[in-house]
Protein backbone atom coordinates (compact mmCIF):
# COMPACT_ATOMS: atom_id res chain seq x y z
CA UNK A 1 0.00 0.00 0.00
CA UNK A 2 1.25 3.46 -0.74
CA UNK A 3 1.07 5.78 1.89
CA UNK A 4 2.24 8.85 0.59
CA UNK A 5 -0.89 8.55 -1.99
CA UNK A 6 -2.91 8.20 0.66
CA UNK A 7 -1.57 11.27 2.62
CA UNK A 8 -1.60 13.20 -0.75
CA UNK A 9 -4.93 12.48 -1.41
CA UNK A 10 -6.11 13.45 2.07
CA UNK A 11 -4.48 16.79 2.93
CA UNK A 12 -5.70 17.69 -1.30
CA UNK A 13 -8.87 16.62 -0.26
CA UNK A 14 -9.56 17.89 2.78
CA UNK A 15 -7.55 21.08 1.83
CA UNK A 16 -10.17 21.64 -1.19
CA UNK A 17 -13.18 21.31 0.98
CA UNK A 18 -11.82 23.74 3.11
CA UNK A 19 -10.78 26.21 1.03
CA UNK A 20 -14.06 26.40 -1.06
CA UNK A 21 -16.37 25.48 1.74
CA UNK A 22 -14.84 28.36 3.85
CA UNK A 23 -15.34 30.37 0.62
CA UNK A 24 -18.94 29.09 0.20
CA UNK A 25 -19.83 30.11 3.85
CA UNK A 26 -17.58 33.57 3.88
CA UNK A 27 -19.47 34.75 0.48
CA UNK A 28 -23.10 34.00 1.34
CA UNK A 29 -23.76 34.20 5.36
CA UNK A 30 -20.76 35.85 6.69
CA UNK A 31 -20.01 39.00 4.83
CA UNK A 32 -23.83 39.45 4.11
CA UNK A 33 -24.86 39.07 8.09
CA UNK A 34 -22.12 41.50 8.98
CA UNK A 35 -23.16 44.24 6.36
CA UNK A 36 -26.41 43.88 7.16
CA UNK A 37 -25.85 44.39 10.79
CA UNK A 38 -23.80 47.51 9.81
CA UNK A 39 -21.27 49.07 12.45
CA UNK A 40 -22.16 45.97 15.18
CA UNK A 41 -21.26 43.38 12.51
CA UNK A 42 -17.42 45.07 13.09
CA UNK A 43 -16.73 43.66 16.55
CA UNK A 44 -17.56 40.25 14.31
CA UNK A 45 -15.31 40.26 11.67
CA UNK A 46 -12.66 42.38 13.55
CA UNK A 47 -12.58 38.86 15.78
CA UNK A 48 -12.64 36.60 12.52
CA UNK A 49 -9.87 38.12 11.77
CA UNK A 50 -7.74 38.57 14.26
CA UNK A 51 -8.71 35.90 16.94
CA UNK A 52 -9.74 32.96 14.59
CA UNK A 53 -7.03 34.37 11.97
CA UNK A 54 -9.52 33.88 8.83
CA UNK A 55 -6.95 35.29 6.95
CA UNK A 56 -4.44 33.01 7.59
CA UNK A 57 -6.31 30.10 7.25
CA UNK A 58 -7.36 30.23 3.29
CA UNK A 59 -4.17 31.08 1.92
CA UNK A 60 -2.94 27.96 3.78
CA UNK A 61 -5.17 25.30 3.02
CA UNK A 62 -5.22 26.46 -0.92
CA UNK A 63 -1.64 25.96 -0.56
CA UNK A 64 -2.03 22.77 0.49
CA UNK A 65 -4.44 21.98 -1.72
CA UNK A 66 -2.23 23.27 -4.79
CA UNK A 67 0.42 21.23 -3.30
CA UNK A 68 -0.60 18.39 -2.41
CA UNK A 69 -2.36 18.37 -6.08
CA UNK A 70 0.78 19.12 -7.98
CA UNK A 71 2.56 15.95 -6.55
CA UNK A 72 -0.25 13.96 -7.27
CA UNK A 73 0.03 15.07 -10.40
CA UNK A 74 3.22 14.35 -10.83
CA UNK A 75 3.31 11.11 -10.25
CA UNK A 76 0.20 10.49 -11.88
CA UNK A 77 1.43 11.72 -14.77
CA UNK A 78 5.21 9.65 -14.20
CA UNK A 79 7.11 12.80 -14.08
CA UNK A 80 4.85 15.03 -16.59
CA UNK A 81 4.94 12.33 -19.50
CA UNK A 82 2.97 14.12 -22.71
CA UNK A 83 1.14 11.17 -22.95
CA UNK A 84 -0.31 10.94 -19.82
CA UNK A 85 -1.19 14.79 -19.84
CA UNK A 86 -2.70 14.84 -23.30
CA UNK A 87 -4.87 12.45 -22.45
CA UNK A 88 -8.81 13.08 -21.12
CA UNK A 89 -8.16 12.87 -17.66
CA UNK A 90 -4.44 14.34 -17.85
CA UNK A 91 -6.19 17.38 -19.84
CA UNK A 92 -9.17 17.44 -16.98
CA UNK A 93 -6.51 17.73 -14.49
CA UNK A 94 -4.55 19.99 -15.71
CA UNK A 95 -7.17 22.61 -16.30
CA UNK A 96 -8.37 21.76 -12.40
CA UNK A 97 -4.90 22.46 -11.65
CA UNK A 98 -4.41 25.90 -13.87
CA UNK A 99 -7.82 26.83 -12.29
CA UNK A 100 -6.90 26.37 -8.60
CA UNK A 101 -3.87 28.14 -9.53
CA UNK A 102 -5.48 31.13 -10.87
CA UNK A 103 -8.12 31.11 -8.11
CA UNK A 104 -4.64 30.70 -5.29
CA UNK A 105 -2.84 33.71 -7.41
CA UNK A 106 -6.45 36.09 -7.90
CA UNK A 107 -6.73 35.93 -3.92
CA UNK A 108 -3.54 36.75 -3.42
CA UNK A 109 -3.33 39.72 -5.88
CA UNK A 110 -6.78 40.92 -5.34
CA UNK A 111 -8.97 39.80 -1.83
CA UNK A 112 -5.33 39.93 0.45
CA UNK A 113 -4.30 43.22 -0.15
CA UNK A 114 -8.08 44.41 0.14
CA UNK A 115 -8.11 42.10 3.95
CA UNK A 116 -4.46 44.09 5.15
CA UNK A 117 -6.15 47.26 4.29
CA UNK A 118 -9.40 46.87 5.65
CA UNK A 119 -7.52 45.11 8.83
CA UNK A 120 -4.91 48.29 8.93
CA UNK A 121 -8.37 51.24 9.08
CA UNK A 122 -10.75 48.98 11.56
CA UNK A 123 -7.46 49.41 13.71
CA UNK A 124 -7.09 52.73 13.63
CA UNK A 125 -10.54 53.50 13.74
CA UNK A 126 -10.62 51.16 17.08
CA UNK A 127 -7.85 53.64 19.00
Amino acid sequence: MDWWLIVLRIVHVGAAMSWFGGAIIGSFFLNPTAQALGPAGQPFMDYLMRQRRMGIFFPIVAALTILAGAALYWRNSGGLQWAWISSASGLAYTIGGLAAIAAFVGGMVLIGPSIAEQTAVRGELAA
